[in-house]
Order: structure tokens, then C-alpha cells, then sequence
């Protein structure tokens, strides 16, 4: 109870500050929402809501794709060569945020960004570690199932699970399907996923 207190009378947004769009939201945004449904705090709903506005401009990117960082007073952004799991995972919180502000344009805008790096997987229905989010152009194209890339998948499943959404649920089934048949490898001792380029 002290804890939420210092969050709900001491936690403000409107600092001229560069952020990490990625661990901003997974750990603060996403953080606010969890304690606000452990709590039904409203202060922590209000803050979330004020955070998740301060990212939005992130987003403002020619593909919709966001770039990595985001001033939360101006809104100025930078570093456009960015990586699926920067680009692809905001659903879980963007969409719970537009659940309890009734404001469509956080899911829609996690959403679009998600579905901007399916919509340049590979033939072979992968995608690579590195994009640029301003042209829509792969800067490193391999495939893997760490690091940069996974909690886009992650991302995807979850919102099929969580909020129903078949297209977040189709995107994940293709992509699961490609791991599957290029990634997955078997030795005499188990099996491992390795890496490998998305196209070749």
C-alpha cells in the first residue's frame, strides 16, 4: 500500500526525457496496468494513460513502425534501425490500455506495427533481427529465436490467446510453421534451434 501510494502521488510523465520505447513500455506502462488490475487503483490507470500518449509519437514513422527512442515532453524520436521485438511488442499492453480507456488507437497502432515486419517476412515466412523503420528495408536478415526477435512472436501468440485476434493468431501459426521446418535441429542428444538467414 506505501508502495502504491509513492507510485500514484509521486510517478509523473512530463519530464523532458529520452526513453527506450522497448523497456519503457514492457516494464513501466506494463507494470501500471498490472497494478492498477491487482489494485483497481484509478490513479495508476490515469498514469498509464499519460505514459501510453507520451509513446504514441514514437509510432510517427513512414512504415508505422516505431523508432527505439521517444522524448516523453516533445515527443522527439530517434534511431530508426530497429529489431522485430522493438517494432512488435506493444499488443499486450497498448491493447489492455485501449481496454480500459476505450481509446482504439493504442491496440491500433501495436497492432499495425506488429503486423508491418510480418508483412516483410521471407518467403520462407521468416523475418531478420535488424529493419530499418523508415524504409521498410532489412539491415540484417538473420533469423533467430532470441534475443530481438522473440517476444515479436511471443507478442503474437499472445494477443491471439488474449484478445482473440485471429490476425495476430494467422501471423504466429506462419511464423511457427517456418521455425519449425528450417530452426528446429536434432542431435543424438536432443534438439536446439540454431539460426539462419531468412530468405536462403
Amino acid at each position: 500500500a506505501e508502495a502504491r501510494e509513492m507510485v500514484a502521488t509521486g510517478l509523473h510523465f512530463d519530464v523532458d526525457r529520452e526513453v527506450q520505447l522497448f523497456e519503457i513500455n514492457i516494464r513501466l506502462l506494463g507494470g501500471l496496468i498490472s497494478s492498477y488490475e491487482l489494485s483497481g487503483d484509478e490513479r495508476l490507470i490515469a498514469l498509464a494513460r499519460d505514459l501510453g500518449a507520451r509513446l504514441l509519437p514514437a509510432f510517427n514513422s513512414p512504415t508505422g513502425m516505431p523508432y527505439r527512442y521517444v522524448n516523453l515532453k516533445t515527443g522527439r524520436t530517434r534511431d530508426s534501425i530497429s529489431n522485430p521485438a522493438e517494432v512488435g511488442t506493444y499488443l499486450l499492453e497498448f491493447g489492455k490500455l485501449t481496454g480500459y480507456t476505450r481509446d482504439s488507437v493504442y491496440y491500433r497502432t501495436a497492432k499495425k506495427a506488429a503486423l508491418e515486419i510480418f508483412r516483410r517476412r521471407s518467403d520462407n515466412d521468416l523475418v531478420g533481427t535488424r529493419i530499418n523503420v523508415n524504409t521498410g528495408e532489412w539491415v540484417d536478415t538473420e533469423c533467430q529465436i532470441g534475443a530481438r526477435i522473440d517476444s515479436y512472436f511471443e507478442y503474437l501468440f499472445k494477443a491471439w490467446k488474449l484478445f482473440g485476434d485471429t490476425d495476430c493468431g494467422q501471423a504466429w501459426k506462419i511464423h511457427n510453421k517456418a521455425i519449425l521446418k528450417y530452426m528446429l535441429k536434432t542431435v543424438k542428444s536432443g534438439s536446439y534451434f540454431t539460426r539462419v538467414d531468412m530468405s536462403s
